[in-house]
């Protein structure tokens, strides 16, 4: 690895938490990448926990820096962009993982995924345009009802399939947000998101005090979340209160 991509990354390791404002169209979010030379992987004067408001007219809301290159030359294809790890701060909105208590076709055919990913990538390209990133994610798509979960505790219900996928915004795992598993079925909930994001490593996920869904399948019957009170927990795939606080990379 370069010089150059090396000093980036060392980013990763200092928490700030500095506001830079509010981004209201794509010249202002063009110019603030070209500014902290993150096509470059510099990041100059960037660190983790800084935020910004992309006010993309649906949304609206808070979004920090959890990590600097974090999937870089990741994927079957790798991903060659230099770029910044983004999660909201709050939810966006809360929806439900399938319309009813089953995890058949895992987390790439579930509801969420498949109707309500899409709907946030064409919301944030109204002012990150080009610069929210496309990248191959490892995400599981089966399911078998009959076989014990990973969660333990005599659960039935397992991931038993995975392929890789193009994405933008995507659910975490439990992975990237505790550094472990806790409630994922198998390791085909983990994929590619197989480390803790640096921002983890500073705060926890529970400053909001709003419980969110994570991509991991912990049962036939339910996936996996972060609560609002600090722990790991699961809910039937049907709650429509689950928070969705989506991932994504910016270069």
């Amino acid at each position: 690895m370069d010089i150059i991509n090396t000093q980036g990354l060392s980013h990763n390791c200092i928490y700030r938490g500095k506001n830079w404002g509010t981004f209201t169209s794509l010249s202002a979010v063009e110019q603030f990448l070209s500014d902290h030379g993150v096509s470059t992987g510099l990041f100059k004067d960037l660190y983790i926990g800084d935020y910004f408001k992309i006010q993309d007219g649906t949304y609206n809301v808070e979004w920090e820096i959890a990590g600097f290159d974090t999937y870089y030359q990741k994927g079957d294809t790798a991903f060659t962009n230099h770029h910044i790890a983004l999660i909201p701060k709050t939810n966006l909105l809360t929806s439900k993982m399938n319309d009813t208590n089953d995890t058949t076709g895992g987390y790439y055919n579930s509801y969420m995924h498949q109707s309500v990913i899409p709907t946030i990538d064409t919301n944030l390209a109204t002012i990150l345009g080009n610069h929210l990133l496309a990248r191959r994610a490892l995400l599981s798509n089966a399911m078998n009802k009959d076989l014990t979960s990973g969660a333990g505790a005599g659960w039935m219900g397992s991931t038993t399939g995975w392929d890789w996928y193009t994405v933008k915004s995507c659910l975490m795992s439990e992975v990237a947000v505790y550094g472990s598993k806790v409630f994922s079925s198998s390791f085909h909930d983990i994929g590619e998101d197989c480390e803790r994001l640096p921002i983890f490593q500073f705060k926890g996920h529970s400053h909001t005090r709003q419980w969110f869904w994570l991509r991991a399948v912990a049962s036939a019957s339910g996936f996996a979340n972060a609560t609002g009170f600090g722990s790991a927990g699961t809910y039937g795939a049907s709650d429509a209160g689950g928070g969705v606080r989506p991932l994504i990379c910016v270069g």
